[in-house]
């Protein structure tokens, strides 16, 4: 093997351009005839170009020689054998678009794998026939021209100015997410404490709080596909973002029942499509390169930290009142801050919207008892939604203690959500949701029989397995039995289903139950609705049916709250 290595590494200081030709020869002499000619017509294209060499890449892993094209020191294009064979191209994020619209069959468009190794993103063509390979030179044609066109000096500083609005856009989306969640991580730990302090019964507590829930089923949908209808995002985006604002600022004043509800409906309208306006805009930023966007959303995870451990700190000095201060704030920080994310008019007319064929709902008939197990764990988290904030307090804690433990939390959270790719690479999806359900069930009972406030923040990080765990196996198991045009109604159906049905039941089941069993026995409920979901999808996700060791959807730390 040493020897191999040392011998490559002579060919590619040496004149690679025989010694590279040789061992491409040698290489292809092992190939399918047809497959044989057409990659030797593409070797042609590439040597056209002025200033492209060949080397020869050693592949320590597979033991195989493979011939790669470069220009520069760029990579263009090589192709591999190692458990089977693939055109793989190294582009940059605002390339991957004109490849992935190059004229290419649908059906291998959609079998491209995307992945990104340091700075750099690679597309994987996999090439089992010689209309395979025929369509991977079209791609390194498409490849050429832009090295072609970055030569020009016009290119160059276009392509700078590009890059600065770029890095603003990107900027802004950071700090939108940063705001955005502050928000959450000042109203999900501490408004049903203030509602409590202000008289209101466990009902009613669970009857506001599904407001939210309830309102995400319908509006985000409805909305959305007013806004890409319309191709007007951005500035549905800045209303909905205004709107909350305001609203929140004013649910500061009611105290009874009837009129918060009043006021909280139309907020949860404005508030429910906030997350998916801004993913719609970062993804077109991106423009397909998704593997960036937990760089980007992780900065949501660090602003709910921040406010939940602040404003837990501030609410032992001052009223809970400040709630309302602070949401208010963030929510005007989300208004000002979009302005800056202006989408340009290509992002606006990209896409579209095409009508909704009701009749594909068919194909989720076989995922309905996923969908249902999903739902039944998601309403067991109705106990910690509801009253967590309100339990811990009563048994000691200080509220500083109760924005801690839900900061603990979260950033477990992050923790797994980051390593997502190499966990599901392990134990594979349903390995991943068993976990979290059992988790869950575990941890509503260590809630049910703890009693020091200190112990009870001890098993936030269970956090990690009893949401991302659970949300990082659904979803890709989801992805992975959905066909591919029809996933994007697969996610909304789920997050439908889990966070909006699943939510609104479980909060308005806790809501009634917890004055008439106390906290100790609805957690113990609770814990046994965890274990009817976890039976359920164990028996819906069948571990004959699940691929491991692929390229996940959830390779990025998605979206680590709904």
């Amino acid at each position: 093997m040493a020897r191999a290595a040392a011998d490559h590494n002579g060919r590619r200081r040496g004149k690679g351009g025989r010694r590279g030709s040789e061992g491409l020869d040698e290489f292809l002499e092992g190939l399918d005839g047809r497959v044989r000619t057409v990659l030797e017509a593409l070797r042609a294209r590439v040597q056209e170009l002025p200033d492209v060499q060949e080397g020869i890449k050693y592949d320590r892993m597979g033991a195989e020689w493979t011939p790669t094209a470069y220009a520069g020191d760029r990579q263009i294009y090589h192709v591999h054998i190692k458990g089977g064979m693939h055109g793989v191209m190294t582009v940059s994020a605002d390339e991957a678009p004109a490849f992935l619209a190059a004229s290419i069959p649908e059906d291998l468009k959609q079998a491209i794998t995307r992945g990104r190794s340091r700075a750099r993103t690679w597309l994987s063509v996999p090439l089992k026939s010689v209309r395979d390979v025929t369509a991977f030179m079209k791609m390194v044609e498409v490849k050429h021209r832009l090295l072609s066109e970055e030569s020009s000096p016009r290119r160059r500083g276009a392509r700078a100015a590009r890059s600065g609005r770029a890095g603003g856009v990107t900027r802004a989306l950071k700090q939108y997410y940063f705001c955005y969640f502050a928000a959450v991580g000042l109203i999900e730990p501490f408004l049903t404490l203030y509602w409590r302090q202000l008289g209101l019964s466990g009902p009613q507590i669970g009857v506001l709080y599904s407001v939210t829930p309830a309102t995400a089923i319908v509006a985000p949908w409805v909305l959305g596909y007013l806004a890409d209808r319309t191709r007007r995002q951005w500035e549905l985006l800045l209303a909905t973002s205004l709107v909350s604002a305001v609203l929140f600022a004013v649910l500061a004043w009611p105290a009874g029942f009837w009129p918060i509800f009043a006021l909280i409906i139309p907020y949860a309208v404005a508030k429910t499509p906030l997350l998916p306006f801004v993913n719609s805009l970062t993804f077109a930023h991106l423009a397909h390169d998704r593997s960036a966007y937990g760089r980007l959303r992780v900065w949501g995870s660090v602003g709910y930290i921040v406010t939940a451990v602040v404003l837990g700190s501030l609410m032992e000095r001052a009223t809970t009142g400040i709630i309302f201060l602070g949401g208010a704030v963030a929510y005007l920080g989300c208004t000002v801050i979009a302005l800056r994310m202006r989408p340009s008019e290509r992002q606006r007319t990209e896409g579209g919207v095409a009508p909704i064929a009701w009749q594909d709902l068919a194909a989720f008939r076989p995922l309905i008892p996923f969908f249902v197990g999903c739902l039944i764990i998601a309403a067991s988290g109705g106990a910690l939604r509801n009253f967590f904030g309100i339990d811990l307090t009563a048994k000691g804690g200080s509220t500083g203690l109760v924005g801690l433990s839900w900061a603990i939390g979260v950033a477990a959270e992050v923790i797994v959500m980051l390593q997502g790719p190499r966990l599901l690479s392990r134990f594979g999806a349903r390995g991943l949701l068993l976990a979290g359900c059992l988790a869950t069930a575990i941890r509503w009972t260590l809630y049910a029989v703890l009693t020091e406030p200190l112990l009870i923040v001890a098993v936030s990080p269970l956090h990690a397995l009893t949401f991302a765990s659970f949300y990082l196996g659904a979803i890709d198991h989801l992805e992975q039995q959905t066909p591919a045009a029809l996933r994007t109604t697969g996610q909304g159906l789920f997050s439908a289903m889990t966070f909006g049905v699943g939510g609104t039941l479980g909060n308005l089941l806790s809501g009634w139950l917890f004055e008439p069993l106390g906290m100790p026995i609805l957690y113990l409920v609770s814990a046994a609705i965890a274990v009817v979901g976890t039976a359920v999808l164990a028996l819906s996700v069948s571990p004959a049916r699940e691929v491991v060791g692929r390229p996940h959807a959830a390779r990025t730390a998605g979206s680590l709250r709904p």
